[in-house]
């Protein structure tokens, strides 16, 4: 139930508060760290599938809930695979200016908005 809590307050925030202003220029270093954080999730999702592989030999009970969470992960692991590739190839895509930061203007990353609510609950 916290999930559907999480979403319904994701949407009654950004209802109240919309949208800042679209960002003139993107960080290329923040560009730059979505390519690596993608490559990063690589050998990641390997890893998790080998578990998923040797873990054939376990009990039953042991494999079934083994392979739930192996699964969850890898799928977990490939939606910000997705999103951090599109984030890299398109230089960070939709950025608004985030209107709740404080300090110097920071930008809100349309994908990973959406990334945030998918992979996340």
């Amino acid at each position: 139930w916290f999930s559907y809590a999480q979403i319904v307050a994701s949407i009654i925030v950004w209802w109240l508060y919309g949208i800042g202003p679209l960002m003139d220029a993107v960080d290329e270093d923040e560009v730059n760290l979505f390519h690596r954080a993608k490559v990063m999730l690589l050998p990641a999702i390997l890893l998790e599938s080998c578990y998923l592989i040797s873990s054939r030999n376990y009990s039953q009970q042991l494999k079934l809930h083994g392979s739930e969470m192996s699964y969850l992960v890898i799928l977990e692991y490939c939606v910000k695979m997705t999103c951090y590739s599109t984030m890299s190839h398109f230089n960070g895509g939709l950025v608004h200016v985030n209107l709740r930061a404080w300090g110097p203007v920071r930008g809100c990353y349309t994908v990973r908005y959406i990334e945030w609510s998918i992979a996340v609950p």
